[in-house]
């Protein structure tokens, strides 16, 4: 069974509706649900140049797909089928629910999708859509979402799906403090990629594993940008992520 590679993808649009939402949010104490489904900019086509440019990394083997605990929304992934579309658990891709045998199969169909039509809802493709309405919008793959895979999967720090296992990373990252709520918030939305409601629910948990990390190394970006964004975070070797920190 395939596994998920990368956590790097921003998923929610970045709209005037989603920060009023966002600071809503945050003087209620993060207890409501961000809702952006609806808005008109999500039925916007992704278009054929920035999906080329997703097809040209995910065909090299590096995934889209969250990897944290329980339920991790749908993800992309490559295998020597082809590219495929499947729903993530605890960090582990589950049956193909779509396939895509070439990159241009894969630019075809994607070119004319949208956040709207990607949203698992009514007027999502049959072999994407969800009855449970729980699954509308959760972690489902979106334009801003792409977007930050490019960016990342680019700059060369987006492992390979072959790369990182959750289960079997020999290192993790991990969020262990808040300096600053609001703007850290923004930063597990905007650079790690999570959702509102579960980037809330992360601080929460603290000290919480963020993902896996195949090198102590290769968390080091990671840890900056938290600390820059009002946050504590350190990398720690798999076994030793619930140790409290030294500060």
């Amino acid at each position: 069974m395939a596994r998920a590679a990368t956590l790097l993808a921003p998923c929610l649009p970045g709209s005037c509706t989603e920060k009023a939402e966002l600071g809503s949010l945050l003087l209620k104490g993060g207890s409501e649900r961000c809702n952006v489904r609806g808005m008109d900019d999500t039925k916007q086509p992704y278009g054929k140049d920035l999906m080329q440019e997703v097809a040209k990394h995910l065909f090299q083997g590096v995934a889209i797909a969250f990897v944290h605990r329980d339920y991790c929304g749908v993800g992309l992934f490559c295998d020597e089928e082809g590219a495929y579309a499947a729903e993530v658990y605890d960090g582990a891709s589950g049956a193909p629910l779509m396939r895509w045998a070439t990159p241009e199969d894969f630019v075809s169909f994607f070119a004319q999708q949208s956040d709207a039509t990607m949203a698992r809802g009514p007027g999502s493709p049959p072999a994407l859509a969800a009855e449970d309405s729980w699954l509308h919008g959760n972690q489902t793959l979106t334009r801003v979402r792409f977007e930050g895979f490019v960016r990342h999967a680019s700059r060369g720090d987006a492992p390979k799906s072959s790369s990182l296992i959750q289960e079997e990373a020999p290192f993790a990252l991990v969020l262990d403090g808040v300096l600053d709520k609001r703007a850290l918030l923004t930063c597990l939305r905007d650079e790690f990629g999570y959702q509102l409601k579960q980037a809330t629910t992360i601080l929460a948990n603290l000290p919480y594993v963020l993902f896996g990390l195949p090198s102590e190394e290769a968390g080091t970006k990671h840890v900056e940008a938290i600390a820059r964004s009002g946050g504590r975070a350190r990398v720690a070797a798999r076994g030793q992520q619930d140790a409290k920190p030294d500060h």
